[in-house]
């Protein structure tokens, strides 16, 4: 399924950062940058790469200057907004199509030369491919410079002024980090220039810092005869990088093939939605398993949107799997009848303020006995979701206990535990203390499946569950 935009979507900057593409390697590493192949964000980087999976992110290439040159006139296909609008770079203005279906890609036309670029993300690798093909149409030799803008810090911290970039013809080494690349360019050493004026648009819509700095200081150039048609690429790893684009694309291609076969997808819609899933099932491994990212580029992972999530992205796509490793993860983790709202990060305890992942674990648990029929799996989850219905219903810690009349309370104090969590301070603009509405949905439904899974396994505790599920539906009534 392809997504195609035109001119008449980025008639101006601001139009054109309206939209942005996202790839990802499972590791937590992604590449995302606007439509208009601007940076829109401080997080928008060619290749954002994960040190550390799902979320410990170093920023490395920003984003490749492109630059087409023919006789004396010099065309720059950047797109850039800085501080200074009057230095705004408006390289959409030669941009003729943006499209995605499994990878980005983007064509230019500027002076009688063509370029077409296409981005690919190896799976499990922190390595970004740029293909290029371009067309010298023009009757005079060209040529098209590629000038990368470089960070080499952790995620949201910009470069220094005084920070150094050693650039070898394989890799590059600054800030104690080392970046191979690979391409078919020659490379040419440049002055230094620190860029720190940049302007992010939609940073400073959400109030967060809105300007950043990256350096530069080599290009990679082709050379294009009159008439002359070739392609070009530029790759970029956290290790050495043993294959050839060809490769890395055709693996590639056929990863998301299997994908597909998995998934039992067919239509154009649903191939399309089992690569977008595909995109947030990554590893954690402080737990050495899998789960699910909140949200790029903000997010790591947490309980209850891990658990809202397996249902599409590991369910429905046919994961069974990831979805087994997700859930025994959580219930590895769960503490007194509550699983993990955040997991831990080096020698960090998980932290477990939220009332919701444990009710809906217990729901994913059935939607994914719906889809695979796996009873033995769920004898196995089955203590563990009747020692969550047993916590419950005692009283557990952050006040979840249920009151007299069946219902689930939860929270006290400055503790947030249903997704409306937000703290500023001492201030709590969405206090939900007491008995949350949705909360006790997921109660009474949660109540209904262990009924259900207790029938299949010939537990005679089905009997109590319909009961208090009945006392509970009466209660929500009224």
């Amino acid at each position: 399924m392809e997504f195609n935009f035109g001119k008449s979507e980025w008639k101006d900057i601001h139009r054109g950062q309206e939209g942005c593409f996202l790839l990802t390697n499972r590791k937590g590493g992604y590449s995302s940058l606007s439509r208009i192949d601007s940076l829109s964000r401080n997080e928008h980087n060619l290749l954002m790469a994960c040190v550390k999976a799902p979320n410990n992110w170093v920023q490395m290439i920003s984003k490749l200057e492109m630059e087409i040159k023919v006789t004396d006139q010099e065309y720059n296909l950047s797109a850039q907004e800085y501080t200074d609008s009057k230095k705004n770079q408006m390289g959409q203005n030669y941009l003729n199509h943006f499209s995605f279906d499994r990878f980005p890609r983007w064509s230019y036309l500027a002076g009688g030369v063509s370029l077409d670029r296409r981005i690919i993300m190896k799976h499990e690798e922190n390595l970004v491919l740029v293909q290029f093909e371009m067309e010298n149409r023009s009757g005079n030799d060209a040529k098209i410079s590629l000038r990368p803008w470089m960070r080499f810090t952790p995620k949201g911290v910009m470069p220094q002024e005084n920070q150094c970039y050693t650039v070898q013809e394989d890799k590059i080494e600054s800030n104690g980090m080392v970046l191979y690349y690979k391409t078919d360019a020659e490379l040419i050493q440049e002055k230094g220039t620190y860029i720190s004026d940049l302007f992010f648009q939609d940073d400073e819509k959400d109030g967060r810092t809105s300007t950043g700095a990256v350096h530069r200081n080599h290009c990679l150039e082709y050379q294009l005869m009159a008439g002359e048609k070739r392609s070009g690429y530029v790759i970029y790893s956290l290790s050495e990088i043993m294959e050839d684009p060809k490769t890395i694309l055709l693996d590639e291609e056929s990863r998301q093939k299997r994908l597909f076969e998995l998934s039992g997808m067919t239509s154009e819609l649903g191939r399309q939605l089992t690569l977008a899933c595909d995109q947030f099932v990554v590893d954690r491994e402080s737990t050495k398993g899998q789960t699910i990212i909140a949200g790029y580029p903000f997010f790591g992972d947490w309980g209850r949107d891990t658990m809202i999530a397996s249902l599409g992205c590991c369910i429905a796509a046919g994961r069974k799997d990831d979805a087994e490793s997700i859930f025994n993860t959580f219930m590895k983790y769960i503490k007194k009848g509550i699983m993990p709202n955040m997991f831990p990060e080096g020698d960090e305890e998980p932290r477990y303020n939220t009332v919701d992942a444990s009710l809906l674990f217990i729901y994913a648990v059935y939607e994914y006995y719906q889809e695979f029929k796996d009873l033995e799996f769920v004898k196995k989850a089955m203590p563990v979701m009747e020692d969550i219905i047993y916590w419950y219903k005692k009283g557990t810690d952050f006040n979840i206990k249920m009151d007299i009349d069946g219902l689930i309370q939860a929270g006290s104090g400055f503790d947030q535990v249903t997704w409306m969590d937000v703290r500023i301070d001492d201030v709590l603009p969405t206090p939900r203390h007491g008995k949350p509405v949705e909360i006790n949905a997921y109660w009474y439904n949660d109540l209904k499946i262990m009924a259900f899974f207790s029938r299949h396994l010939g537990n005679r505790n089905a009997q109590v569950f319909e009961e208090l599920s009945n006392q509970v539906k009466n209660s929500f009534i009224k």
